[in-house]
């Protein structure tokens, strides 16, 4: 059985096409010969912009809900308390 290759097209080939789509300077059918993509999958992205545009327009909140504390610095301050109470229950460990 013969299968035919699947085409992966990058982000910016699909928003150059979606975007051509949404020029209606040409017919989707043209589009779809011209660059070789099934006019369904030229109509979806067309879609994905149209939806998803309002996105690049909201505003980003200055101060987040979430405290903006690095991880990696979270978990070097446990590591060094880890070593610290290892090495204070070795201490201890040899007074009693």
């Amino acid at each position: 059985m013969n299968k035919s290759k699947r085409n992966n097209f990058n982000a910016i080939f699909k928003a150059r096409i979606g975007c051509e789509a949404l020029r209606e300077n040409k017919a989707i059918n043209e589009l779809a010969s011209e660059y070789s993509v099934h006019p369904t999958q030229i109509n979806s992205w067309k879609k994905k912009i149209v939806a998803e545009s309002a996105s690049l327009f909201e505003r980003k909140n200055k101060k987040s809900n979430t405290n903006d504390i690095d991880i990696n610095e979270l978990q070097r301050i446990i590591g060094e308390q880890a070593v610290q109470l290892a090495w204070y229950k070795k201490k201890l460990g040899t007074f009693n």
